[in-house]
């Protein structure tokens, strides 16, 4: 859509310009996607519980898959993984760590039970189903598979237990639309994320060029952080007002979407080639914050200070080496 924009030709400023316009696309964008596809479900009737838990929680990891599915279409393989494994190491290191430096997080029971241990045995299959240097057609069947299962417990679950506070307050946005105004949101996210992700890869790839630096390097560092945007604005905002309880469940829920929905959803319509030098650090990397977060959920039931410090001090250790060994 933007190839009749001379990237290859734009300086440094310019590009960084198109990275930082990207990121700006990709968070309103996704936004507007989700205002739209709960109006569309609300409209529809469904169960809010439904809404809530999956066009809700898809509809977030658009800017993700939107990015790396760009990244695949234009053969930067590199990039797209990066930002799959860099948003992951992102929410955990990242945000999470932030927010419980800020303000303890009280982990909810079917986080520790079943929903931080899942994420451990997802991105352990990530790890595996990599492993061989591709993302082949047959490992996004079999994430997809495992998406859809997990959805069908949840909503199970959810329906037969208590509502869930993350449903209702995800829920806020889009409710009570119009059809026509609901499809035009829709449309207009959807064609913000075209655009966005556009730009963004393009800058990206570009900009790694100038400066002689891997696509993969760009990817898990500047692009994950990047399309990670929107989960640290909504963590912010959830510590000041005293809702970190709920950042939690939305930071797993976002890693397994990232796994299932991105790396699955893209290596389903396309096989992706695999970086081997990100299982030196990168792919470990996100093991290890993973593991890390649910023995912190299963220890105590919370996220206190230290840890938080402590996610944050191996967050930026494992940044600052991979781009160490990088450049």
């Amino acid at each position: 859509m933007l190839d009749w924009i001379p990237f290859e030709t734009l300086g440094t400023f310019g590009l960084i310009g198109g990275v930082l316009l990207g990121f700006v696309l990709l968070s309103y964008g996704g936004d507007q996607l989700t205002k739209g596809a709960i109006g569309l479900a609300d409209s529809l009737k469904l169960n809010p519980i439904i809404i809530g838990l999956t066009v809700v929680s898809m509809a977030t990891s658009m800017p993700e898959f939107f990015t790396s599915f760009t990244s695949v279409s234009k053969g930067s393989s590199g990039l797209a993984i990066g930002n799959i494994v860099g948003s992951n190491i992102a929410n955990i290191g990242l945000i999470m760590g932030f927010s419980a430096v800020v303000y303890p997080i009280v982990i909810k029971k079917r986080l520790f039970i079943w929903e931080g241990p899942l994420l451990v045995l997802v991105s352990i299959m990530f790890y595996w189903f990599s492993s061989d240097g591709k993302l082949s057609q047959k490992d996004g069947f079999f994430l997809v598979l495992y998406m859809i299962v997990y959805l069908y417990f949840v909503i199970k679950n959810a329906r037969s237990g208590q509502p869930m506070e993350e449903v209702e307050e995800s829920l806020k946005e889009g409710k009570g639309l119009t059809v026509g105004a609901s499809i035009f949101f829709t449309l207009l996210g959807t064609a913000l994320l075209i655009v966005g992700s556009e730009g963004l890869v393009n800058s990206s790839v570009n900009l790694a060029r100038k400066f002689n630096i891997s696509e993969t390097l760009i990817g898990f560092t500047m692009v994950a952080i990047g399309t990670s945007l929107p989960e640290l604005a909504a963590s912010i905002a959830s510590v000041l007002k005293k809702e970190a309880d709920l950042l939690a469940g939305n930071i797993v829920g976002s890693n397994l979407f990232n796994i299932l929905v991105v790396g699955g959803g893209i290596s389903l319509m396309k096989s992706i080639e695999v970086d081997v030098s990100l299982f030196k650090l990168e792919y470990p990397s996100m093991l290890l914050l993973t593991i890390v977060l649910c023995i912190f959920f299963i220890r105590h039931k919370i996220v206190d200070r230290i840890e938080g410090a402590i996610l944050l001090t191996l967050y930026f250790s494992i940044i600052g080496y991979s781009t160490w060994i990088s450049i």
